[in-house]
């Protein structure tokens, strides 16, 4: 049974279209903006309004709630893809990009982003595109934001085009049609990832959507089609209520919206529907085949000092340690339940005075834990010490074994104790960073003075030592521990790539002006991932021949990146961010976000906690470290094969 629609809703409809679809003085000359019969009602609204005003919601005209739109924009074509963005006139001053992350954004500095003109081109520099284009991404095309006096009053709106196939494609539109086509590769099962897969769906459907040319891209408005005309301003207005509707709870709510939009037109033989939350909340996005949910609490222990601060998790066979600096404790958590039990709150290699105080047996207390790395036994904790006071000797700083065969008791370790080298400490001045090999034969140590030094995990003999031209900040083995992956930053930036067994450097990977903050080397050994200091960006890369990295992916997200890890079978990469945001992708073929998650809430402070590191447990659990505490994220992959016939029944029987 259709839906009944009442006048002032579609009244509504058609004012957002008005307001929303950029139109200019010469659009209103052009065209008229119409919007389908439904049976009771049947609207022709002109566009021919005076400068300057709006229909509001009863129909009467606005005029202080109105903006007009002023395209800035002068289109210059560039020789990259190229086209027209429009819904049911063309959008001007729309943003539009390659969502390489998949996040519905267009994230300014992180992913190739264009501005249309008055008459909705766009055209992008061919030389920016190749990640986007060899990524497969989606383009999006986000709305201009309309603002009363005071502050914004309408969240951007989106419509989407399936990813080009070269770089110096032309004419690919952005329409209401391309954006249903878009929408069935990423919620109907019979279309999943298939642009021809999901056109053919749509114009198989019981109501016909355009037909192959449209949803390809065509453009509509320039083939002045009144009948064409009709079906796209009903489209375009059910898409923009809903995703109004949908606001931006969450990043990916107008990709849910524009599904619940489709639904509905099937299920009521309409163009033209009024969706509700629980319509939009209903869709699920296949094409990811993974969900996850984040515990609503964290686990908490009490600080032994008011600055103390997690620094760093690591887990091996469901232990995980957590590293804590001042007072430089080792906290150990029992990860295999769902919720995790606290084992033990460890002193270990601490100072006994207040932070920034001295004391006159172990020097400065600001030398402190900032690493640590378990074992894949789970039976001993490499953790890394560091000084953090220029004032404070040496004495102490380098690298600290902890017994951990029995969790619930870990021996202190005060600085002075450990003066020479011994199986249970190594001394290394000025030390940055470390890393374990994947079978835990080897660890590698980075430091101030330019050297890397990799050793036997078992007794902390020295292997090899790398002596470098800049200081080296950050480390990792290959899986089997025969190369070395040293982040320069001085005479030399980038990565240093080292045969272990000749100390032979065997290639350099400049990297601009900044360093590879932080690496993830996969468990095939052929593939490792970084990303650079401060920055937004996650790359994967092909190391089969170690000297010459080759670029798989990369990807962006919203902010500085602080922690990542990839999931043990290479399927997932989480990326946290200080401001307690952590994102999750889908990485099998191109990158694909599944959420975006928040930690708890401060109490004091009425913000996210900031993370501190994270740690997969296994490929279905992630542990996030904040201050004093962790949050899991529980991970479920979709295994079955989805019920078509099911979905069908569920979301497009009338």
């Amino acid at each position: 049974m259709k839906k009944s629609f009442k006048l002032s809703v579609i009244t509504l409809m058609i004012s957002k279209v008005l307001l929303l679809s950029g139109c200019t003085e010469s659009e209103y000359q052009a065209q008229n903006c119409l919007l389908e019969s439904t049976g009771e009602i049947s609207s022709t609204i002109s566009c021919a309004t005076p400068d300057g005003t709006a229909f509001s919601a009863d129909g009467t005209i606005n005029e202080k709630d109105a903006t007009e739109v002023t395209p800035i924009i002068t289109y210059q074509d560039k020789g990259g893809v190229s086209g027209r963005i429009f819904a049911s006139s063309y959008w001007a001053n729309a943003q539009v990009c390659f969502d390489l992350n998949r996040n519905g954004l267009c994230d300014e500095g992180i992913e190739p982003i264009e501005y249309s003109d008055e008459n909705g081109q766009y055209s992008f520099d061919s030389s920016l595109l190749a990640s986007s284009i060899a990524n497969k991404a989606p383009l999006l095309a986000l709305s201009v934001q309309h603002e009363d006096d005071s502050e914004q009053v309408s969240q951007p709106l989106a419509l989407y085009a399936p990813a080009p196939d070269n770089s110096t494609d032309h004419n690919i539109n952005i329409s209401v049609f391309t954006t249903l086509t878009m929408n069935e590769m990423v919620f109907n099962p019979n279309s999943l990832s298939s642009a021809e897969f999901a056109r053919a769906q749509l114009l198989a459907s019981s109501l016909v959507f355009g037909n192959d040319e449209l949803l390809l891209g065509q453009d509509y408005i320039e083939l002045a089609d009144s009948e064409l005309s009709i079906q796209a301003n009903s489209i375009s207005a059910s898409l923009l209520l809903a995703q109004e509707l949908a606001g931006s709870s969450n990043y990916l709510s107008h990709y849910k919206a524009t599904a619940a939009v489709l639904d509905n037109m099937v299920q009521n033989n309409s163009y033209q529907v009024v969706v509700t939350e629980a319509d939009i909340e209903a869709q699920s996005y296949l094409d990811n085949k993974v969900t996850a949910s984040l515990s609503a609490t964290a686990i908490v222990w009490g600080l032994a000092h008011d600055d103390e601060s997690s620094v760093d998790v690591h887990v091996q066979q469901n232990l995980a340690v957590v590293a804590s600096k001042y007072h430089n404790r080792l906290i150990v958590l029992d990860m295999s339940e769902d919720k995790p039990e606290t084992l033990s709150l460890n002193l270990f290699a601490g100072s006994p005075t207040e932070r920034y105080d001295i004391d006159a047996f172990t020097g400065a207390s600001e030398q402190s834990v900032n690493q640590l790395l378990v074992t894949p036994d789970a039976l001993n904790v490499l953790v890394s010490v560091e000084k953090y006071s220029g004032d404070s000797s040496e004495l102490g700083v380098g690298l600290y074994r902890a017994d951990l065969s029995n969790p619930h008791l870990i021996t202190d370790k005060r600085f002075a104790e450990d003066s020479k080298n011994t199986t249970d400490f190594f001394s290394f001045s000025g030390l940055n960073h470390s890393a374990i090999s994947y079978d835990g034969t080897y660890i590698a140590l980075s430091g101030e003075d330019k050297q890397a030094k990799v050793l036997n995990v078992a007794d902390f003999s020295v292997v090899q030592t790398v002596t470098f031209d800049s200081k080296v900040r950050a480390v990792a083995l290959d899986n089997l521990g025969n190369t070395l992956f040293a982040s320069l930053y001085g005479s030399r930036v980038g990565v240093a790539i080292v045969d272990i067994n000749t100390g032979a450097e065997l290639g350099f990977f400049a990297t601009g002006s900044v360093y590879p903050r932080s690496y993830n080397v996969l468990a095939d050994g052929n593939t490792i991932a970084w990303y650079l200091r401060d920055s937004k960006v996650l790359s994967i890369y092909d190391i089969s021949t170690r000297a010459q990295p080759l670029l798989k992916k990369s990807w962006a997200v919203v902010k500085s990146i602080k922690d990542f890890k990839i999931s043990a079978d290479g399927t997932l990469a989480a990326i946290a961010m200080v401001d307690g945001r952590l994102e999750l992708y889908a990485i099998e073929g191109e990158a694909k976000l599944i959420d975006v998650y928040q930690t708890e809430v401060d109490s004091d402070s009425l913000v996210n906690k900031p993370i501190n590191s994270i740690a997969f447990v296994d490929n279905n659990k992630l542990v996030i470290s904040i201050k004093n505490g962790v949050q899991v994220l529980d991970i479920s992959s979709v295994t079955d094969e989805i019920d078509v016939q099911t979905w069908f029944e569920l979301h497009r029987k009338p």
